[in-house]
């Protein structure tokens, strides 16, 4: 077990050292889509995982967390790549 949290600390770590490297290699404008992006993926899951405890509550399966967790990264990715995708087709 404690080697299974070592690599999981170290892959989390290797994730947030990759998002900082291109986070810092963005310009003034990339930074400002990324924001913009990143602002709307938050809203995003917050009202998936709102929806998506009150379906799961509603159907009765309260120990169907992961359904939730996974729901939820999914529509917040998937409504940052539109955000950063609508925004780079328009400039």
């Amino acid at each position: 077990m404690i080697i299974h949290l070592i690599v999981r600390g170290v892959f989390l770590f290797l994730f947030m050292d990759m998002i900082m490297a291109t986070y810092n290699s963005m310009d003034e404008m990339g930074r400002k889509h990324y924001s913009i992006s990143m602002r709307n993926a938050a809203w995003g899951m917050f009202i998936t995982i709102i929806l998506s405890s009150m379906v799961l509550s509603y159907i009765h399966m309260e120990g169907s967390l992961n359904i939730l967790i996974i729901a939820t990264a999914l529509i917040g990715g998937l409504i940052g790549l539109i955000t950063r995708y609508k925004l780079e087709k328009e400039n």
